[in-house]
């Protein structure tokens, strides 16, 4: 079930990345960084909340990284090496690590959409796999429709 809620402009899909991905600095990062319901948008009568682990810029981008490539093509598995490519890094073990490491962040990424009259709550990502031990690793993401809508826009994102 999706609520009704304000259409999101560009301008405010990209002041509600800047909200939801400043709140965590990479270089200070630790394992107790963990935000309960804090409010990172509002507009018109809808306010979205976020609960999780506090996200930086890397973790932005491989978020839109994921948006990228689940938009163009259908969620299948994608090269690690190519992905990480595309944002900029090397693949290097430690290159994956850090991979991994976002990608469960974005998994434990809780958003609360709050209107007048109704309240939806998922996480960024919804499944996440990854294969080729023996080889370069392979990935498959699935981020949750819900949250593609809000910062695709409804009629950008796939269900």
């Amino acid at each position: 079930m999706s609520i009704k809620r304000p259409a999101l402009n560009p301008r405010d899909r990209s002041i509600l990345a800047e909200s939801l991905f400043g709140m965590g600095r990479y270089d200070r990062r630790t394992s107790d960084s963990w935000l309960d319901n804090v409010p990172v948008f509002k507009k018109e009568g809808m306010e979205i909340l976020y609960s999780g682990p506090a996200l930086d810029l890397s973790d932005r981008a491989v978020w839109e990284q994921v948006l990228r490539v689940c938009s163009s093509a259908p969620p299948d598995a994608f090269e690690g090496e190519a992905f990480l490519r595309a944002i900029n890094r090397t693949a290097t073990p430690s290159d994956f690590e850090w991979l991994d490491e976002a990608f469960e962040r974005l998994i434990r990424a809780g958003v609360i959409v709050r209107s007048e009259s109704a309240r939806q709550a998922f996480g960024l990502v919804k499944e996440v796999s990854r294969s080729g031990d023996a080889g370069p690793p392979r990935y498959s993401v699935v981020p949750h429709p819900s949250a593609a809508n809000l910062f695709l826009g409804e009629s950008d994102a796939r269900s």
